[in-house]
């Protein structure tokens, strides 16, 4: 009897997060965004930019804070496929980047052409002098914010840098992967 009151009720299942599936339509619109003829160079770098910031966001389900603080070293300007990140509550974890994710962000690198430190710095001209190794011109959490809110308007998707955290999660759930390997 006990056997058959557990199979009933079972375990719950984890609830997954309610997000729609449409919030990945972030991430295929702006791949497929073309610059207009007569475009800036800046224009240019802003929209790899913002293609590689996405492709990561979407890849590792990173929070805009941690995103905003990742140093190109931390994936060896793009060649490393996993980097060890500081996250909420200053505790150290493990994040991985798929591999069009790092396409993505070696594109980038390479039309940025400099050795600044930070792996998304604003594109502003001219950039002037600032703090030793680029720390001037990292792009700030509100700027990654910014940058998904932007790309969702223009796919007609209300989401926001923590939508496309949730929709990762939902999608390693669905996937197969425990809870505790996600929160992890």
């Amino acid at each position: 009897m006990k056997d058959g009151l557990r199979e009933l009720i079972g375990r719950q299942p984890n609830k997954t997060p309610r997000v729609g599936d449409g919030v990945a339509r972030i991430v295929t619109s702006v791949d497929q965004l073309q610059l207009p003829p007569g475009a800036t160079e800046q224009e240019r770098l802003a929209l790899l930019r913002d293609r590689a910031l996405l492709r990561t966001l979407w890849a590792t389900g990173m929070r805009r804070e941690e995103l905003s603080r990742l140093n190109r070293t931390d994936i060896q300007d793009g060649r490393a496929a996993e980097g060890l990140i500081t996250g909420k509550g200053g505790k150290d974890r493990v994040v991985f980047f798929d591999e069009r994710a790092l396409e993505a962000v070696r594109a980038y690198l390479a039309a940025r052409g400099d050795t600044l430190l930070p792996l998304y710095v604003r594109q502003r001209s001219p950039r002037g002098p600032g703090r030793p190794r680029g720390e001037r011109w990292r792009l700030s959490p509100q700027s990654v914010w910014g940058v998904v809110k932007k790309y969702a308007d223009l796919a007609g998707v209300d989401a926001t840098t923590h939508h496309l955290r949730h929709l990762k999660a939902r999608v390693l759930l669905n996937g197969g992967a425990q809870l505790a390997e996600v929160q992890d």
